[in-house]
């Protein structure tokens, strides 16, 4: 028996993003509200039945291939779905073609892992939904990693693993800008570290003021900034291409402007020059389009 099925993997943005305290192994207590949006990667996983227990692994273009294959987070799901679950026989063979830069706070390499792990439940019948040990699974290879599973606007909390829907829309479009230079998690949450505290609550008043625009922000954009200052003049520069809100993405380098409608986002996008930074103008993606999987044989 051979199938072969296909999803997408979007990336995220961090409307909101909040460390509101750190556990004792160091991990960050975080308060956020993400959304998906429509710059991707494409996930293929094939399974062959009738041949001997193996996983294989490939990454297009190589250009984005940073670590050995196994070393992968897409390869350790697979690897550590089959561990769970028990499969042990037939060739599973893992295909992502890349388009969503690394190191740039977008969440390309945890949405590729949820992605794996969608596709292998749909191969083995398993409910995404339900299935309490799909959750662990995804918890137990990144605290974004959750999130992905289903997608859409979301509020995330605790270090990532705890994820409820939120019934609001983001009626704007997102710009992001990426310079050449990336930022590690573990960069940007130690140089937070080594500042002083400033507690921010840009997740609860988003909440009261039913997500106005006004009230996004990343309470690590200051030590994103620092380490990268180039993020804080193309934050400068897409207010002045008229986003209504701008802010670092996450704990990497891309920075984010929102804009009311598409004309607005276009205009803004085509300021930057493609040959010094990675661009890419989105619209939000909920659920039902986040968590689609498609059999192709």
């Amino acid at each position: 028996m051979r199938i072969i099925k296909k999803t997408d993997a979007f990336a995220k943005v961090n409307l909101t993003l909040d460390v509101v305290g750190v556990k004792e192994n160091g991990y960050h207590y975080l308060e956020s509200i993400m959304q998906t949006v429509s710059l991707k990667d494409s996930v293929i996983a094939e399974y062959v039945s009738e041949s001997p227990f193996d996983i294989a692994f490939d990454v297009f273009p190589d250009s984005f291939v940073d670590c050995e294959r196994k070393e992968n987070l897409c390869y350790k799901a697979a690897e550590r779905f089959c561990e769970v679950f028990g499969i042990d026989n037939g060739r599973i063979i893992i295909s992502l073609k890349k388009q969503i830069p690394v190191m740039a706070g977008l969440g390309g390499g945890s949405s590729d892992c949820a992605a794996v792990i969608r596709l292998l439940s749909s191969i083995f019948k398993i409910d995404v939904l339900r299935d309490e040990r799909v959750v662990s699974v995804a918890a137990s290879l990144g605290s974004d990693v959750p999130f992905f599973l289903k997608g859409g606007l979301r509020k995330i909390s605790g270090v990532g693993e705890k994820t409820s829907p939120l019934k609001s829309k983001i009626n704007g479009y997102f710009v992001m800008i990426k310079p050449k230079e990336g930022l590690s998690a573990k960069e940007v949450y130690d140089k937070f570290d080594e500042m002083p505290f400033v507690s921010t609550n840009f997740t609860r008043e988003a909440e009261k003021s039913g997500l106005s625009f006004s009230s996004f922000g990343n309470g690590l954009e200051t030590a994103g900034f620092i380490l990268c200052p180039k993020c804080g003049k193309i934050k400068e520069d897409l207010l002045l291409a008229g986003a209504d809100i701008s802010f670092l993405c996450g704990s990497g380098t891309s920075v984010c402007g929102i804009f009311r409608t598409y004309e607005a986002a276009e205009k803004a996008f085509f300021k930057f020059d493609k040959n010094n930074y990675f661009t890419s103008l989105c619209r939000p993606v909920y659920e039902t389009e986040a968590e689609l999987v498609s059999d192709i044989f």
